[in-house]
């Protein structure tokens, strides 16, 4: 197929099956200013779509919406196309002109179950007052047992918010006003209690940015000024109370990004810019919180399915210092304890799940759990400052104290194949990895005068750890 100069567009088509009227299986010539085009160039581009030739389909249903207007079918089949070339931003575009579109009397409507369960519905809903301002990011709130609805008035451009008269909105509103008519302001609308009142994150579409405003009365009947967020992105914004602040999850050049206010009422905010997700695939985000614990669940484009961005941060971090008496080392602060080996990549330690942890030689850490976050502290080394070597049938070290060569035997059946040696504050300065052996000479002669957990892996895995003291003669 090759697309000609000029206005008139010419496909050679292969055998493409499609309920439409045009004949998919020959040459298709699309001239603008004929009646049929409207009607040919819908059958081409969605015959090239099944075909998979989502290009050339793409540039088809653009040239049709030019020309014939922009139907809800043609919009969502190029959203389609974009979608499939993976150009995410202009296919997030199309699909919200589509729903933008994709109305009868373009009001915002508002129903409320029958049943605390939710399992019966009226049959009609209630007009939000004279919205003519259908969009899918319509923002509901409960503002001490009334609806609150926040959305984009498309004829305007503004952000409105509206508040029932009761519960079920049918008896008009109690406040009905304009938050926001600077710019194209109030789509991706999300709203939350703040501080006593009413607040709106929302995208600023003349800006491209994330703006936020609160109100200055309980009921929202009056707003404050907006407050410019991050002048980067703002769609599919979701706000939620972190730490006693407003916060805010949304997307930003393409990427999840975080903003926290520094403020209960939002006047100030950092922003925290990628936060790891992959770059133009992130829609819908849901910040929550659950305990002192933050979390955002979004929609990857990319992998078509749910995403869960997993503890973006404990709002509350854990204090994982351990304070250590002789061998005794304790836990700071948690509800649950599990100590660990850190000499051995960190093994749970069978039954060391208290506050405090008799410790032999060796290097150890904590993890520690609140309920809703864990953390885990740097590893403690712990030398007995005995220096015999304790009683053991599985090694043999000599000379103890040592000079300038340390030799390690198996007194098991199994062989070595690792030695470890750690100094007094936990640093690893001696590794040696050997084919299985039942002994070995190890030369310490550039390790400095002091005491050393040497630390002895066998074939099978298992750690023997004891201690030496390295004396050099003096000089």
């Amino acid at each position: 197929m090759r697309i000609l100069t000029g206005c008139v567009l010419t496909l050679l088509l292969v055998t493409c099956k499609d309920e439409q009227p045009v004949n998919c299986d020959g040459p298709i010539t699309l001239i603008p200013s004929s009646p049929s085009y409207c009607k040919d160039a819908d059958a081409a581009a969605r015959c090239l779509m099944n075909k998979g030739d989502y290009g050339v389909s793409a540039a088809i249903f653009s040239g049709l919406l030019k020309t014939c207007g922009e139907s809800v079918d043609a919009l969502l089949n190029l959203t389609n196309c974009l979608h499939k070339l993976e150009r995410w931003d202009e296919a997030s575009a199309m699909a919200h002109k589509a729903f933008d579109r994709d109305s009868t009397n373009s009001n915002v409507r508002y129903v409320r179950a029958n049943d605390v369960d939710g399992t019966s519905w009226p049959l009609n809903g209630t007009t939000v007052g004279s919205s003519g301002a259908l969009n899918i990011t319509v923002s509901l709130m409960d503002l001490n047992g009334l609806p609150a609805v926040a959305f984009h008035q498309i004829a305007t451009g503004d952000l409105l918010y509206v508040v029932g008269n009761n519960a079920d909105f049918s008896v008009g509103a109690l406040v009905s006003t304009t938050a926001d008519a600077t710019g194209n302001v109030g789509r991706f609308a999300t709203m939350a209690l703040v501080n006593g009142a009413p607040a709106i994150a929302y995208w600023d579409e003349t800006n491209d940015a994330l703006k936020f405003i609160r109100a200055t009365t309980a009921n929202g009947s009056a707003w404050g000024t907006a407050v410019q967020v991050d002048a980067v992105g703002g769609r599919f914004g979701s706000l939620a109370i972190v730490d006693g602040v407003p916060a805010i999850a949304y997307q930003g050049a393409g990427d999840l990004r975080y903003a926290k206010a520094s403020d209960a009422n939002g006047n100030g905010w950092t922003v925290t810019s990628n936060l790891g997700a992959p770059s133009h695939a992130i829609q819908y985000p849901s910040l929550v919180v659950n305990g002192t614990h933050t979390g955002i669940a979004y929609h990857d484009l990319r992998r078509e399915q749910p995403w869960f961005l997993s503890g973006y941060a404990c709002t509350d971090p854990l204090d994982v210092t351990v304070s250590v008496d002789a061998n005794i080392l304790s836990a700071a602060q948690g509800l649950d304890y599990q100590w660990l080996d850190c000499l051995n990549d960190f093994a749970p330690i069978l039954g060391a799940t208290e506050q405090s942890y008799e410790a032999s030689t060796g290097s150890y850490a904590v993890r520690v759990n609140t309920g809703a976050c864990s953390d885990t502290s740097a590893c403690v080394p712990v030398i007995i400052t005995a220096v015999a070597t304790p009683k053991t049938t599985s090694l043999r070290i000599a000379p103890n104290p040592a000079k300038d060569l340390l030799n390690i035997a198996s007194q098991t059946s199994h062989a070595i194949t690792r030695i470890t040696m750690i100094d007094a504050i936990g640093r690893v300065v001696l590794e040696k990895n050997m084919h299985p052996t039942p002994w070995v000479q190890v030369d310490i002669s550039s390790l400095n005068t002091g005491t050393y957990v040497v630390q002895v892996f066998d074939s099978m895995g298992k750690p023997w750890t004891s201690r030496v003291l390295i004396e050099h003669e003096g000089p």
